[in-house]
């Protein structure tokens, strides 16, 4: 008899850990459903007809511009863009970093060495 009550143990305390799994993946997935993060759409937009090279820059989590170089530079300066910001001119296929686009990355560096 001893036997059939051990297995009755280990069968009660397998359900158990089932339900209390249960349990934690239903408190997580609502946890998860009530957390939002905040998104950016990064879409191309209409270019319109300026003079010589401008940017459009993802700036306190919004797209702005557009921007000459000298509009950028003062955007550095003021610390809205850094490396990690997206940026876009006419011709890129796609958002790109600030420090993979050579006339944000030039402004970037010389900004930080205060020239």
């Amino acid at each position: 008899m001893d036997n059939s009550y051990e297995a009755m143990e280990r069968m009660l305390e397998l359900g158990m850990g089932v339900a209390l799994a249960q349990q934690m993946m239903r408190t997580m997935s609502e946890c998860m459903q009530q957390t939002q993060v905040p998104m950016v759409q990064l879409q191309s937009p209409e270019m319109p007809q300026l003079k010589g090279n401008t940017f459009y820059a993802v700036v306190d989590g919004s797209v702005a511009g557009p921007f000459d170089l000298e509009q950028m530079s003062a955007l550095a300066k003021n610390g809205k863009i850094s490396n990690e910001t997206y940026v876009w001119t006419k011709g890129m296929s796609q958002w790109t970093v600030a420090d993979k686009v050579p006339e944000i990355n030039k402004i970037l560096m010389l900004n930080k060495y205060g020239i």
